[in-house]
């Protein structure tokens, strides 16, 4: 896959660290990165069947870093997330050294394809999607009948030198037994380049509209926290 198709998506896992000051450590490449666990979240364990769920449906070139949620939802196994955070980096970048400049030509070039990007990574999804359902359903008794991500929208929020944010809409439907979603997804993705290597910040909400704002403030403040630690 392109690099520029990769990019839409970001969505070997390198060591994570969670440091007593409550700070996620990434190593892409061997490079520490120190990635704050926004307040009122914790780091979901990665044995955690949601978490290996959410990393089953994940294009095969992104990695699923960490998932950052409610105390709450992260102590009730059976708990749905309305509020949550992921960390994601490719695996073909992480050895590499992306200078400012680089980093520039990416996001030149992810920007330009961002009217587009929307549908392929809504094919993209539902093609890994409906591959991992086919899996699940021969290991599982209640049985998966919908998975489906309709369309997605993007747009750009803000662009820094380090750092290019961006927002998401998508209708998520699922149905298993008597349980059963449809509801809007609103994201809000950081792409941030620290310290020469690239990683994907993204809160999410299935509150609504009345949640956009928190979405958007939470995820600036936590990739602009994130840039200014070591």
């Amino acid at each position: 896959m392109r690099l520029r198709h990769a990019l839409a998506l970001l969505l070997a896992l390198p060591p994570i660290l969670l440091a007593a000051s409550n700070t996620l450590t990434l190593k892409p490449g061997g490079v520490p990165l120190a990635i704050p666990v926004p307040t009122g979240f914790v780091l979901l364990s990665q044995s955690d069947p949601r978490f290996l769920a959410t990393r089953q449906f994940m294009p095969a070139n992104i990695a699923l870093e960490a998932m950052l949620v409610d105390p709450k939802d992260a102590a009730d196994p059976k708990a749905n997330f309305k509020r949550y955070h992921m960390v994601q980096t490719m695996p073909e970048l992480n050895g590499m050294t992306i200078p400012p400049v680089q980093f520039k030509s990416m996001v030149d070039d992810f920007e330009r394809q961002m009217p587009a990007l929307g549908s392929a990574a809504e094919q993209t999804v539902n093609q890994q999607m409906s591959n991992q359902v086919q899996k699940l359903n021969q290991q599982r008794t209640a049985k998966v009948e919908k998975l489906k991500l309709g369309e997605t929208r993007m747009s750009k929020l803000e662009r820094q030198t380090d750092r290019f944010t961006f927002q998401m809409w998508s209708r998520l439907q699922f149905k298993a037994g008597q349980k059963t979603m449809d509801a809007t997804v609103y994201g809000v993705s950081s792409m941030i380049n620290k310290r020469n290597k690239v990683v994907q910040l993204l809160s999410y909400s299935l509150n609504g509209p009345a949640d956009e704002a928190w979405t958007r403030t939470t995820n600036t403040q936590w990739a602009t926290t994130t840039l200014k630690q070591p």
